[in-house]
């Protein structure tokens, strides 16, 4: 974006939580439920001023400031921290080319739960870790080979399956974000 405006995708990771999403005062986002995306939606480059509340309340339940670069691509995400306390994550989304034949895949730990690892597993081949030791509130991202694979997370460490295997399908010269 060459004239001042920038993209964000806004994603609701908060188990049992409608909300309303703000904009430096401007409602952005009306009954937001968990498991929804919106975006990415083109918005001037600013600071803005991130308010999350209940439908049609005013106290925030999260809030935060967050800066968009012009040409910038983000992701604002609702998740719940290791805890279980409901948090407000901005994270910048890589969307630079990928050569024919490779895909970049990213990683978002966002579920109330320790440190983890995801393995892939293609067809006829044995399951390998591509991140280790993934914290809560934190991403990994690398370029892999494009096709059909099945990813598995699991207690950093360990063989305790935390989620998966689940099907991923890693197109070729495209990025494939995936919360955890």
């Amino acid at each position: 974006e060459r004239d001042g405006y920038g993209k964000v995708s806004v994603v609701h990771a908060v188990p049992g939580l409608k909300v309303d999403v703000y904009a430096n005062g401007r409602l952005l986002l009306e009954d937001f439920r968990p498991g929804q995306t919106a975006g990415p939606l083109r918005v001037p480059a600013d600071t803005y001023r991130l308010k999350v509340t209940r439908p049609n309340k005013s106290k925030a339940v999260l809030a935060r400031r967050a800066t968009l670069e012009r040409g910038a691509d983000a992701s604002i995400v609702a998740y719940l921290g290791q805890s279980g306390t409901p948090k407000l994550g901005v994270f910048a989304n890589n969307i630079g080319p990928v050569r024919s034949g490779r895909a970049r895949l990213t990683v978002r730990h966002v579920a109330a739960a320790p440190k983890v690892d995801v393995a892939l597993r293609r067809h006829g081949e044995e399951s390998r870790v591509v991140v280790s030791g993934l914290a809560n509130g934190g991403e990994a991202t690398g370029k892999l080979e494009a096709g059909r694979t099945g990813a598995t997370v699991f207690v950093a460490g360990t063989k305790t399956r935390a989620i998966g295997p689940a099907p991923l399908r890693l197109r070729s010269q495209k990025h494939v974000f995936v919360y955890a």
